[in-house]
């Protein structure tokens, strides 16, 4: 028998129950939208919901785009399959919740208060673009191996993301800040952390919990203090093409860390702590006009320079076994 009919006859022996229970399993997932006094609240269920936000420029709005929220990958919004109009007068897709911004506040474009995502426990997907917000945005992942992507998104106010444990993905791309705290933290898990084309004029924390974490800034301008600590596991902390204008702070735990900041600015004072483990510490065209101390705990570390040798005068190490350590005695 070719492949071909033993391809057919295993379609038409096929159970129709069994397809009926594979879209079932497709459509497991449902997230509940609404505006309350202001503020856009978008709560997932424990499913693996998956959803959009994206608030439209006035250029898009002006040509009748409207700002939506978008649901994907058997994900319902509402228990409906298709959405119509949302609180906005210009026209909706299917598939989408649309809703209108505020126009009378000092930028028209904002959401009157907050934005809220809450995903629920289960593998969950949250998507947010373009978002101008006059208050705050919170973005709860719940338990489960999440992905959280913001593009182009910006706070007056305060930036929350937590994502609890899972081995978890925050993307935070081109130009979103928080205008008071951005606080980051991603729980326990194997979780990977990219910053990219950022100003942060407030105080930033991120905290990733124990596991193999990665945590990857790319040209990116903290204004105020701010803090990493990845926990306990061996983690990866790279820091690249950016300015630290304030009091800085870096904990990799105890593991086997890996620590680099590269052609970076660092202007204010700051502690490196890469705890018990065998660490590597190294400096590549970067930086320092305040006192930097740097510890690399027990263990056999590694400090090392590469180009930034001028940084000396201003560094304190100590428990570091090799490398260019020996410059500093």
């Amino acid at each position: 028998m070719s492949f071909l009919k033993r391809s057919r006859k295993h379609r038409q022996n096929t159970p129709i129950a069994a397809i009926e229970s594979l879209e079932e399993r497709v459509l497991l997932s449902n997230v509940t939208v609404s505006i309350d006094d202001g503020t856009l609240n978008v709560r997932g269920d424990d499913g693996d919901n998956k959803v959009n936000v994206v608030m439209q420029s006035p250029f898009y709005h002006d040509y009748g785009y409207p700002s939506y929220v978008q649901s994907f990958n058997g994900t319902t919004i509402n228990g409906e399959d298709r959405i119509g109009l949302f609180a906005a007068n210009s026209p909706c897709i299917p598939n989408l919740v649309c809703f209108s911004v505020d126009r009378s506040g000092p930028n028209p474009f904002s959401l009157a208060r907050d934005l809220i995502i809450n995903g629920g426990n289960g593998n969950d997907t949250i998507w947010v673009f373009g978002a101008n917000l006059g208050h705050n945005l919170t973005i709860n992942g719940g338990r489960g191996d999440d992905s959280v992507q913001l593009r182009s998104t910006s706070t007056e106010n305060n930036l929350r993301i937590f994502t609890h444990s899972g081995n978890d993905r925050v993307n935070i791309l081109r130009g979103s800040l928080a205008g008071n705290q951005f606080l980051l933290n991603t729980g326990s898990g194997d979780d990977a952390v990219l910053l990219k084309w950022l100003e942060v004029p407030g105080r930033t924390s991120i905290a990733t919990g124990s596991g193999e974490d990665q945590v990857n800034i790319f040209r990116a301008e903290f204004s105020d203090r701010l803090s990493i600590n990845t926990g306990r596991g061996d983690d990866k902390i790279q820091i690249k093409a950016s300015e630290i204008d304030a009091a800085f702070a870096i904990y990799s735990g105890s593991g086997s860390d890996n620590i680099r900041v590269l052609d970076t600015e660092m202007t204010g004072t700051g502690r490196i702590d890469a705890g018990r483990g065998d660490d590597n510490v190294r400096f590549v065209d970067s930086t320092t006009t305040d006192d930097l101390s740097i510890s690399g705990g027990g263990g056999t570390d590694t400090l090392d320079f590469f180009r930034s040798h001028g940084m000396f005068d201003s560094i304190r190490a100590r428990y570091f076994e090799n490398g260019d350590f020996a410059e500093l005695l």
